[in-house]
């Protein structure tokens, strides 16, 4: 019987390969010319050669019916380069006239201290200022952070309406700013005809320009890429005022980069808001280039047998079960002198997950995992600011594992072996942790590149931290006290908050597999970000690099505006910046 049994199986597996080829050959209806490409997959169980195995499957041109074109290059990036709003110096206070002003006020240092409209203010006619002391009272205005008043409507004076705005204390919240500029833009979208807004901020300092800036444009941006009807971007005003201060060169160079910074948020928002249809690995790379080319940037970007060179079996494992070829993409910024610091900033880039055979179900937001690339958005957000800012002595490199995870005839099982680019085996005992597998291939790539002395990665890794920290705190481990602190203060500096977690070395236990070097997730289930982290530090060298791992799996998307946030952008940008 066991020649019987060889021949049954030889036969199956001869129909299954002429089915697949039949399938994969079918025609196509498309408004595009379809043409047959040989791809190049690696076995389920790849052998030490890494032998390989060939099949024509379909490819079409990136207009295939499905995809949306939201420019004449396909490209996903739409917002205008040089922002919606102009943002620019305004006449003081008493000589300021406009539909909407908006004053911005700190709040004092003591707790116990009542809170009065401060001497900047006397300037204002003293019928308004009696108004605003009434506003104040009978609104129980403090000016704690984001804390905000009622538009007024004046009548008779120079200035049409007004509000107040709370910046907090000062001390504590410089980066509050962005929040009133911002809350300026929103309230002069609701009303009807008003063109442009200005914005008094108590005490303004060139720091608070740039932040202002930055702020006002970020909140200018409308994304109605997909929408017929493009009304909503019509309301958005042409023009803030920041009132009081003057055009002078240091002032503008504050605003310029404000803008500047503003644009990478923007850039990270637009990538995490395209839908999977218009947003795959190839068209991630593809606006990885246009950033690349915008900023001056170097590109490379890998494709399937490239990688297979490489020996990234954890992340070409990750798209075996995808149509779309993984992209590889590597950015890198270099300073037009001495590099005294050489950092790795890793986004992990599943332009769509579904969770692969082990399929997410039930409230598992399978809807919203578009956002599952929001790792390399702010990388490449990152990446185009530090190309128009082009710090001093540091050489920056953006790496984004670029892959769907889908199910397919190809897709991996639970329960199947990936070897890594160290050569670590990987048991896959949940398809839908396939984030770390990405992230352990780029990692070691990072590394590789010699001589670099931090690695980041940042990714929307686990929903555990949702439930750890909620929507608005993100989460960070990191192997070095030094790389924790300076990732923190920046976050503090620059608005963005996040929170330190233990790697506690006892819960690697879990992580050791019967089979292989690792499973790709716990024994345990508790603590399961902690152990997320801990699967990633396996991939580090700590003892030549200092590392941080960074998860926004809750901070990427605001359920209350429907959209992205660019949460992490502002904070690598401050970090690179003073990592020298």
């Amino acid at each position: 019987m066991a020649p019987r049994i060889r021949t049954a199986a030889a036969f199956a597996h001869s129909f299954l390969t002429f089915r697949h080829s039949i399938l994969a050959c079918s025609p196509v209806s498309s408004a595009s010319s379809s043409f047959l490409v040989p791809t190049r997959l690696p076995l389920r169980c790849a052998p030490p050669s890494r032998a390989l195995s060939t099949r024509m499957v379909l490819a079409t041109a990136k207009d295939r019916p499905g995809v949306l074109d939201t420019d004449d290059r396909g490209s996903v990036l739409l917002f205008p380069r040089d922002g919606r709003i102009a943002v620019e110096g305004a006449p003081a206070l008493d000589a300021y006239s406009g539909d909407l002003l908006i004053l911005a006020l700190w709040a004092p240092e003591d707790d116990e201290a009542g809170f009065e409209l401060p001497p900047s203010l006397n300037s204002l006619p003293t019928d308004v200022l009696s108004v605003l002391s009434d506003l104040v009272v009978e609104s129980d205005f403090k000016a704690k952070s984001s804390s905000s008043t009622e538009v007024l409507r004046l009548m008779g004076g120079k200035v049409k309406r007004m509000a107040l705005y709370g910046l907090g204390k000062k001390s504590k919240a410089p980066s509050s700013v962005a929040g009133a500029a911002r809350f300026a833009v929103e309230k002069a979208c609701k009303i009807k005809n008003v063109d442009s807004v200005g914005l008094f901020v108590d005490e303004i300092t060139t720091e608070c320009v740039t932040t202002a800036a930055e702020g006002a444009v970020v909140a200018s941006y409308v994304d109605v890429r997909y929408k017929k009807e493009k009304k909503d971007y019509d309301k958005v005003p042409s023009k803030l005022g920041l009132v009081g201060v003057v055009n002078n060169p240091d002032n503008q160079s504050a605003i310029a980069r404000g803008k500047d910074i503003a644009m990478g948020v923007i850039t990270t928002k637009e990538l995490v808001n395209a839908p999977a249809n218009a947003l795959t690995p190839a068209t991630l790379a593809e606006a990885a280039s246009q950033v690349a080319s915008e900023a001056g940037l170097d590109i490379t970007v890998l494709g399937r047998a490239a990688c297979e060179e490489k020996g990234m079996g954890c992340y070409l494992g990750v798209g075996r079960g995808s149509a779309d070829e993984p992209k590889f993409i590597h950015m890198t910024y270099k300073p037009s002198g001495e590099v005294k610091k050489k950092l790795c900033i890793v986004g992990k880039a599943v332009t769509f997950d579904t969770g692969g055979t082990n399929l997410k179900v039930g409230n598992s937001m399978i809807e919203l995992m578009k956002f599952d690339m929001g790792g390399a958005a702010v990388a490449i957000g990152t990446a185009k600011v530090i190309g128009s800012l082009k710090p001093d002595n540091v050489e920056v490199h953006f790496i984004m594992p670029a892959v769907e995870n889908m199910i397919g005839n190809n897709a991996i099982h639970p329960g199947d072996i990936l070897k890594a680019s160290n050569d670590k085996t990987v048991e896959v005992i949940n398809t839908d942790a396939e984030g770390r597998l990405c992230l352990a291939d780029a990692i070691v790539y990072a590394q590789n590149l010699g001589d670099v002395d931090c690695v980041v990665d940042i990714a929307t890794l686990t929903g555990a931290i949702i439930v750890a920290l909620g929507n608005d705190v993100a989460g960070m481990w990191s192997s070095s006290d030094k790389l924790a602190e300076n990732i923190l203060e920046s976050g503090k500096a620059v608005g963005e908050q996040w929170w330190r977690m233990p790697l506690v070395d006892e819960y690697s236990e879990g992580l050791k597999s019967k089979i292989a070097d690792l499973r790709n997730i716990s024994t345990n289930r508790g603590g399961s970000s902690i152990t997320a982290a801990l699967f990633l530090k396996e991939f580090v060298e700590t003892d030549k690099v200092e590392w941080a791992h960074l998860d926004i799996a809750g901070t990427v998307w605001s359920k209350e505006k429907g959209g992205a946030t660019g949460h992490g952008v502002k904070t690598m940008v401050h970090w690179v910046e003073n990592s020298v």
